[in-house]
């Protein structure tokens, strides 16, 4: 809920308001944490009932105290968390008195555990908008905005030990034994860093290592658009020199990341809501639980340019799934929508900026925006011509004979490159493409890894040469990394380089899609040595965090080298 501060209460109010708040804050996190034990462990039903009963305690809390607040000071009311609030005490009403939540009550289809992922998500949902009340009002957030870098790298690596804590638990695993602990550290890494990179496939996973894995995903994507968003808002600020943490700064920032969440969850729902309309009829799914979990796990996937799936395959595991062309042009607007990130989303479609427009007909988008949309569409174009070139008689194309489909399928590759789906195999010549559009990658301000189409603008472009310190630093870490480590995979791999399936190509192809997070594996991830896992783990860690950190230390570092920012429609 969001509060006109706290910092104008009278101090003991204000110590109140903040205990209070630290409480609830601490209830929910606990309730999250009891509700994966429940699920994750094998207890018997009378145990996993209790713990069930004390996962709602933070949420019943919290929506307690959304909806009855007990203070006279000024507030300011949101409808959504109100409804949210609602929302959750009648979840948990109907769970306690009839043990089945309002979902399975509403319906006759037989969700399973998607009847408990429903108060997962609202509990995770109440976890974030608390966690925005602390930063807005505690000195948690003020040091979090002073070392921004810092917090962010410290985020993903609790993000990352979390997810292999959950991933170790017995129930995770389909099999009858729990995950080995660098299976569950390969697998947390992946999905933690949007790099569909595993050693173990989604066969190996049950129901709720599944959910841990959606999870993930959800919480990195919301991570590394808020940290993008965050360094957006922080070059903006005009008096940046004066104080670095100063309440405006942490103000105007959650309110562009809390606009760009909502952007975000609106798009994942209505995706998933499509994408169960879409798919085949022929595809096989277990029930109806089944095909809306995998809607959604799709949809998130796909936006977050993650390309993990619920297929043992992906895309490919049937025929039938690589034929669904109106599936497929789904994912690949979600992927694009993702590339080219919801900055650039907000200013082309936001309110603001088409008032813009229709008040001013002639109003340019920004040269950003340019940069970014312009830059993204030629790159799938070239990219899918590219393809169409090189399997219209290869492998690529070969199920895929009418134009519609040869159409889809070579745009779908294209999208695809840097991401971790993929709907068809292909040859030497395009598995050798796709390293370029690993390196390029797509926008800051989106889900995609790599290079960053805005860094090579500012190389090609006279007038965009601003910042380079930090192109070059980001080059030079490339360079370095990817060098020693496929050095270090040469002598550890050496059964992988031996074989006549696979050879050093592949250890190249592999240690660059990792650094590059695109996802596209040779085949080979399953057969890395532990040493092979560990530089693995280590590159799609740092290929996701690196650049990103990069920025944020220059900043800190050096105000006057300022990045090319754009003026949007954004909490302007």
């Amino acid at each position: 809920m969001s509060f006109d501060g706290s910092h104008s209460l009278p101090k003991p109010t204000r110590g109140f308001f903040l205990f209070r708040l630290s409480f609830v804050f601490t209830m929910v996190a606990v309730s999250l944490g009891t509700m994966l034990l429940a699920y994750g462990l094998n207890i018997g039903p009378d145990r996993q009932e209790i713990l069930r009963n004390i996962a709602f305690i933070g949420p019943g809390l919290w929506a307690l105290r959304t909806l009855f607040p007990n203070w006279k000071h000024k507030r300011i009311e949101s409808w959504p968390h109100s409804l949210l609030a609602v929302i959750l005490l009648i979840e948990l009403v109907t769970f306690r008195l009839t043990g089945r939540g309002v979902l399975q009550s509403l319906i006759s289809y037989d969700l399973g555990l998607l009847d408990n992922f429903f108060l997962l998500s609202v509990t995770f949902a109440v976890a974030v908008s608390l966690g925005f009340e602390v930063l807005e009002n505690s000195w948690i957030g003020r040091t979090m905005i002073k070392n921004h870098a810092r917090s962010f790298l410290y985020l993903m690596v609790m993000l990352v030990l979390a997810g292999t804590s959950a991933l170790l638990l017995p129930n995770m695993s389909a099999g009858l034994e729990s995950f080995h602990l660098s299976d569950a550290f390969f697998c947390a890494t992946g999905a933690s860093t949007l790099t569909s990179l595993t050693s173990v496939t989604s066969a190996h996973l049950s129901v709720q290592g599944e959910i841990v894995r959606l999870v993930l995903m959800q919480s990195a994507v919301m991570l590394i658009l808020g940290y993008s968003a965050f360094l957006f808002i922080l070059y903006r600020q005009k008096n940046l020199h004066n104080d670095f943490a100063d309440s405006t700064l942490i103000n105007s920032s959650n309110k562009a990341i809390k606009q760009i969440f909502a952007w975000l969850l609106i798009i994942e729902l209505v995706g998933a809501i499509v994408l169960f309309g879409v798919w085949d009829q022929n595809v096989k799914f277990s029930g109806f639980a089944d095909k809306l979990f995998d809607s959604l796990y799709h949809s998130v996937s796909a936006i977050s340019n993650c390309g993990l799936s619920t297929f043992e395959d992906g895309l490919q595991t049937t025929s039938t799934l690589r034929h669904n062309y109106l599936a497929h042009w789904l994912i690949m607007a979600l992927a694009f929508i993702g590339s080219i990130g919801f900055i650039v989303l907000i200013d082309l479609f936001s309110r603001k900026s088409i008032k813009a427009r229709l008040a001013k007909p002639v109003r340019r988008i920004t040269a950003m925006t340019s940069w970014v949309l312009f830059g993204t569409l030629g790159l799938i174009l070239s990219g899918a011509l590219v393809y169409f070139i090189l399997e219209k008689d290869g492998v690529g194309l070969a199920e895929h004979q009418n134009i519609f489909g040869g159409m889809t399928t070579s745009i779908f590759q294209a999208v695809m490159a840097t991401s971790g789906f993929a709907t068809s195999d292909w040859g030497i010549g395009w598995w050798m493409t796709m390293g370029v559009f690993f390196i390029v990658g797509g926008s800051y301000m989106g889900s995609t890894g790599g290079f960053r189409i805005e860094n090579i603008v500012r190389i090609l472009k006279p007038a965009a040469k601003v910042g380079l310190g930090s192109i070059r630093k980001m080059g030079v870490l490339f360079v370095l990394w990817n060098i020693s480590t496929i050095g270090l995979l040469y002598f550890s791999e050496t059964h992988i380089i031996s074989d006549p399936r696979w050879g050093m190509d592949t250890i190249i192809f592999e240690q660059l899609s990792a650094f590059c997070n695109a996802g596209h594996s040779a085949g080979i991830t399953s057969q890395l040595s532990l040493t092979g896992q560990i530089i693995i783990i280590l590159t799609m860690f740092v290929g996701r965090v690196s650049f990103l950190y990069i920025i944020g230390r220059s900043l800190v570092k050096s105000v006057d080298e300022k990045l090319p920012i754009y003026e949007s429609s954004l909490n302007n």
